[in-house]
């Protein structure tokens, strides 16, 4: 399993260089709903091996929050423009009010456009 402080670190030594990051989302045996190209569709709103571009990549401070225990968020982008991450950080994200700094910080747009954190 990776060191967590040390994918941090890549992920901003990279980030830094201008280099282009990428990620994807897969796990063996899961996933709902079938899409036309044969994709799957998770409840939290990602798709099973997709391919997402990183947008940025933000080092924060002294941020606390159940379970969270990272200093870097990614912004993550779905190339098809929609489909987007559901869960804690997301767009719609009901605690966003609990954290204006962190949403100041982050420049958050609520939209319907592929981009969440």
């Amino acid at each position: 399993k990776p060191d967590p402080a040390e994918v941090e670190r890549l992920l901003c030594k990279h980030w830094a260089e201008k280099q282009l990051l990428g990620c994807n989302w897969w796990a063996p045996g899961v996933g709902q709903k079938v899409g036309p190209r044969g994709e799957s569709y998770l409840p939290n709103g990602l798709v099973l091996t997709h391919a997402y571009s990183i947008l940025n990549v933000q080092k924060v401070q002294n941020f606390k929050y159940a379970g969270y225990t990272g200093n870097v968020f990614l912004q993550i982008h779905n190339p098809w423009g929609c489909h987007e991450w559901k869960g804690p950080f997301s767009d719609n994200w009901a605690h966003w009010t609990k954290y204006p700094d962190l949403q100041q910080q982050l420049k958050l747009v609520s939209k319907d456009d592929g981009a969440f954190w």
